[in-house]
């Protein structure tokens, strides 16, 4: 971002994107720790206004602001309207998806939007790969109660649109409702139980608690444990317990998700595994009811008995 105002010049403010997880998530909407993210970016853009020499060259020497009131408010005005247009901006797929009954996706069934280049023909395999994603789901945790508006693109104009890019399914989280994308070229049953089991957890601990109480790796390894490709086969006993307490340190999608590939599977894997630990510990059938008490304000760590440093 570069800003000149009279002399005041702001030089350069960075979101640090990756592949997964970041400031701008486009997971989660608002993302986890918005606000006080935002609150860094006033105080490092007031920093740069106090720091900068005037020169445009080096920064250093505090210099004092005397233009008047309204030129200060113009330029906080100026900022404000910044940070919004670019929030828009990263969240556009949310906005999108919040207005798809408007967006000429066919409505299937209750919360069923499925992308009108996708012949109708489809529509049972859609159907079924579903019905088998929650029985799944429910086999392996008791029950299955989300009901998040569910999004099948079939275009790659579409999957930009509505968030997905190059993956083959996402779930988004904004607080009034839950979203799963999942890209019809590449769906199957693991893939769409991984994201309706993320729905679920929303579902279970509410907005608030899901994005301030629930670390990364344990999210994404609940959700592996009805993703079973066969590339994150795994036992939690094969893994060292250095590489188990690894993983517990990725608590925040920006730890999480690398520009690596090969990590990111690797964290998935291990992820999978921890989270396989905690359930050989407490049965995966009283998983609901745990969580339940983290929104009722018990701490993550002392639910599941868990002892390690972040």
């Amino acid at each position: 971002i570069y800003l000149s105002y009279g002399r005041i010049k702001i030089v350069k403010y960075q979101s640090h994107w990756n592949r997964g997880g970041n400031f701008f998530n486009p997971k989660y909407f608002p993302p986890p720790l918005f606000f006080n993210s935002l609150s860094k970016i006033t105080l490092n853009l007031r920093d740069a206004v106090n720091s900068f020499n005037g020169k445009g060259n080096h920064f250093g020497k505090k210099i004092i602001i005397k233009e008047g009131d309204m030129r200060k408010r113009t330029l906080l005005i100026g900022l404000a309207t910044l940070v919004f247009a670019s929030s828009v901006f990263a969240y556009s797929h949310v906005i999108f998806l919040s207005t798809i009954k408007y967006s000429g996706f066919n409505n299937i069934s209750d919360n069923i939007y499925i992308d009108p280049e996708i012949k109708k023909t489809e529509y049972k395999r859609i159907f079924s790969l579903l019905d088998k994603s929650k029985s799944r789901i429910i086999n392996k945790f008791g029950s299955f109660t989300a009901s998040p508006v569910i999004v099948v693109t079939g275009t790659p104009e579409n999957a930009n649109k509505y968030g997905l890019g190059t993956f083959p399914g996402k779930a988004f989280a904004a607080p009034w409702q839950e979203y799963v994308v999942i890209n019809h070229q590449v769906h199957d049953i693991n893939l769409m139980a991984h994201e309706l089991m993320h729905a679920q957890l929303r579902e279970i601990l509410g907005y608030w608690a899901y994005q301030t109480k629930i670390p990364t790796w344990f999210d994404e390894g609940i959700a592996m444990q009805v993703d079973l490709r066969e590339q994150y086969d795994v036992d939690y006993q094969s893994f060292s317990q250095q590489e188990l307490n690894r993983v517990k340190t990725l608590n925040n999608p920006s730890k999480f998700w690398t520009s690596s590939k090969e990590q990111d599977i690797q964290n998935y894997r291990t992820a999978k595994a921890a989270v396989q630990e905690i359930l050989t510990k407490h049965s995966p059938k009283e998983l609901y009811s745990m969580l339940l008490k983290i929104r009722q304000g018990e701490k993550f760590k002392s639910i599941f008995n868990l002892n390690y440093k972040t």
